[in-house]
């Protein structure tokens, strides 16, 4: 910032300088993190070493002051994460997997560059989002199915499902057909997740008996490939598998070794034997006396393997001949096994003292348990730190909320919270503890108060804009202490009261001190008024504010000369109008104010610097008008003569209230009017012939004049019109010689005396 000061003694020697001011940023603002609590997500299928978020924090200061430095200083299990020191950005160390654990909550260390600096901590809490980054997988790499002859178009014959680790859409798998003769009579639709093949045509009219069908599960990233051999018999004869499928549900509670899961039955009389025919299959045992199928193990184990399905084949111990048949079985977790998993065993939360924050939610914990069984996985909190309740509570569903209000200046600056997480809907009960810090910081109490609410002043429009000479000066007072209580400024419209249109930018505002300085020089003719609002705004995290009214009132100054809506006013009149007929309206407008309203005139304080009156300042036509001063009418005051005075020009003179004027010329055509009669040279044109001339001769010429100015009223046509007797002449009707025109005798007439008439070219004729 530069200031220009200028000094002056009493005999007016004066000096001026310019001091530039550097204006230092005070460190006044803590580093800390933003969010209630503070979180980020990061994609399971990041790659290690990749920047995956950004530290939501903020520092209020500028330059060092605002440049902060990051540590994480717990909550990193396994160090999976990192950060930059200077950028807090937020890296992957290694890999994360969304099924095991879901969320983090790593402790970072903040302090700012200042001297001395501020320190900020938190704990930013990490959500691990689902990534497709596990392929759907079939039970078995192959299958084989009997269908009987007997199956017609449309009947389901073959039913398979592939698991998917994902959750939501990223698990969702659907099936296709992907080759294979069996393509050629088959359909694979997706019901809720299960392939189910069906016929396309009867089982019957095929002729070809063993098909092989390819089939593929996608999840929309990964494919998974299984193959189904098709055998196409005539199941009436001999023995064969009474069901197409068989379907077992076993819970892990209830599953014990060599118990049964399901019975198979046979159509037919014989006696064959029945055998798994998929490879690896070693849970589960063929007991060939009860036609049963038991568990070969123990118990299941659910997180290993939940769904199996395998081929039976049966044999014909008399003719060899084998069908096959689908077994399914689906496991559910009905045990307790994995506590539940908290972000950290330590957090820290930053907590500001304010009593509106009593009964505020200050975070919610995240609730993950990696059982499935729903009564496992239902978590609940129970607070172990009892003496704590009256000021932090952890509810049963992890909500931590604020009891009562917190000071800073008087009470403790730290708070240890301990806390359990049981997952309590179940008979085997496993718990997981955990502890909050609580941070108490300082808050912001009270908002910026304003001495006075509404400034009121008045401006000339043609004052100068000055940076140096405040307009307001107010006074702000804010009761908090550090950077809550450090206020700043800022100037808008106040659109409350009738501002609008960017006012605020013809003025300026010290926002350190508040003073509101003229910017720009003001038009009262674009801008009669300013409604302005000074808004004080403190420092502290959230900040609050306050404000005052501005109202600046324009006086108009006599800046505007009045103006005519013509530069000039061309007037066509006829010699012979009226007087007292309207030539023409003058007009001109003036911007700046009026007011004769009655209030003003009974005060005495009119404002005429936009009132025009009208005035005849010149030019030759002067005295053949009349003007009207407060109208601008002008009228004819005396007859006009073309053949006087054919153009006139009056200069009108539009005067503001001020005094300012401007001239405009009002130019006067006379036009010419038929107001004249042809007038001869002489009254009487005498000349000799002798009888003996020859048609044709010239006699004499008859001129005559007309003193109308326009030609079509001037030019003369003549004409005989009496004494022609025996038409003995003619006359040239344009340049009036008479000639003889027939036969002339003196015995018979010896004297002529011929009537010649001149008429001009008016409407009607003139003669």
């Amino acid at each position: 910032m530069a200031v220009a000061i200028a000094a002056d003694d009493a005999v007016r020697d004066d000096a001026i300088d310019t001091v530039a001011i550097t204006v230092l940023d005070l460190n006044d603002n803590r580093p800390h993190l933003t969010g209630t609590p503070p979180t980020v997500t990061v994609n399971e299928i990041s790659l290690v070493g990749s920047q995956v978020a950004s530290t939501p924090y903020v520092d209020g200061d500028k330059g060092a002051n605002g440049q902060v430095t990051f540590t994480i200083t717990g909550g990193n299990d396994n160090q999976l994460f990192r950060i930059d020191a200077s950028s807090g950005a937020i890296l992957l160390n290694g890999s994360l997997d969304y099924e095991t654990r879901r969320v983090y909550a790593i402790i970072i260390d903040m302090q700012d560059g200042g001297n001395p600096p501020l320190t900020g901590r938190g704990s930013l809490f990490i959500d691990v989002a689902d990534g497709n980054d596990h392929p759907p997988v079939f039970a078995a790499s192959a299958y084989e199915q009997t269908v009987a002859t007997t199956e017609t178009q449309g009947n389901d014959i073959f039913k398979v499902v592939a698991t998917d680790m994902d959750s939501g859409t990223n698990g969702a798998v659907s099936y296709s057909a992907a080759g294979g003769t069996a393509t050629s009579f088959v359909t694979v639709t997706t019901v809720n997740g299960v392939g189910e093949v069906q016929l396309a045509q009867d089982a019957s009219t095929l002729v070809v008996k063993q098909h092989d069908l390819v089939l593929n599960a996608s999840d929309g990233v990964h494919i998974a490939t299984t193959t189904v051999t098709f055998y196409i018999q005539d199941t009436s004869v001999g023995t064969a598998f009474a069901s197409k499928e068989y379907v077992a549900h076993l819970t892990t509670l209830q599953q014990t070794q060599n118990q049964a899961i399901l019975q198979y039955s046979f159509s037919g009389s014989g006696s064959p034997d029945v055998f798994i025919d998929t490879p690896n299959i070693t849970d589960f045992f063929v007991h060939q006396p009860s036609r049963q199928l038991g568990t070969a193990v123990p118990s299941l184990d659910y997180y290993r393997q939940h769904f199996y399905q395998f081929t039976l084949r049966l044999q014909d111990t008399t003719s060899g001949e084998q069908r096959f048949t689908q077994v399914r079985v689906t496991l559910e977790e009905k045990s307790n096994r994995f506590p539940p998993v908290l972000p950290a065993s330590r957090m820290v939360i930053e907590v500001a003292e304010h009593p509106q924050y009593q009964d505020y939610q200050l975070a919610r914990i995240p609730r993950q348990d990696l059982d499935v069984d729903a009564a496992a996985n239902f978590i609940q909190f129970v607070q172990l730190t009892t003496s704590l309740r009256n000021l932090f509570y952890v509810t049963t569903f992890g909500r931590v909320e604020l009891n009562n209000p917190l000071d800073y200046e008087h009470g403790q600056r730290s708070y240890d919270v301990e806390f359990e997480a049981r997952n309590s809907r179940h008979l085997h009960l496993l718990t997981a503890r955990a502890t909050i810090n609580f941070l108490v910081t300082e808050a912001n109490e009270a908002a910026p108060r304003f001495a006075k609410t509404t400034h009121t002043f008045s401006i000339a429009e043609n004052a100068p804009a000055s940076l140096a000479t405040a307009i307001v000066t107010p006074v702000v007072t804010d009761s908090d202490f550090g950077s809550s209580g450090e206020v700043t400024f800022a100037l808008v419209d106040d659109v409350v009261s009738g501002g609008g249109n960017f006012d605020y930018l013809s003025f300026a505002v010290n926002a350190s001190t508040g003073q509101v300085f003229q910017a720009a020089v003001l038009d009262y003719e674009r801008d009669t008024e300013f409604h302005l609002l000074l808004v004080a705004q403190d420092g502290g995290n959230p900040g609050m504010s306050s404000g005052a009214i501005v109202y600046i009132k324009v006086l108009d100054v006599n800046d505007n000369y009045p103006v005519f809506n013509m530069s000039s006013y061309p007037v066509n009149l006829y010699e012979n109008t009226t007087i007292g007929s309207l030539i023409v309206v003058v007009t001109a407008t003036d911007r700046d104010q009026i007011d004769r309203s009655a209030a003003a005139t009974a005060s005495g304080s009119e404002i005429l610097n936009g009132f025009v009156t009208y005035s005849v300042a010149g030019g030759n036509g002067a005295g053949h008008i009349a003007l009207d001063t407060a109208t601008g009418r002008v009228t004819l005051a005396s007859m006009l003569d073309v053949e006087t005075m054919s153009l006139l020009t009056v200069v009108i003179r539009a005067t503001d209230g001020g005094g300012l004027y401007v001239d405009v010329d009002v130019i006067l055509t006379v036009l010419d009017n038929n107001d004249n009669t042809p007038v001869f040279g002489l009254q009487l044109y005498a000349t000799n012939v002798s009888e003996d001339a020859p048609l044709g001769v010239d006699l004499v010429q008859v001129t005559a004049v007309d003193a109308d100015r326009e030609q079509a009223h001037s030019d003369v046509q003549y004409a005989i019109v009496a004494g022609n007797t025996g038409a003995a002449f003619r006359i040239n009707s344009t340049s009036g010689w008479i000639t003889t025109a027939a036969s002339l005798d003196r015995e018979t007439t010896a004297r002529y005396d011929i009537t010649v008439q001149a008429s001009d070219g008016g409407i009607p004729r003139r003669s």
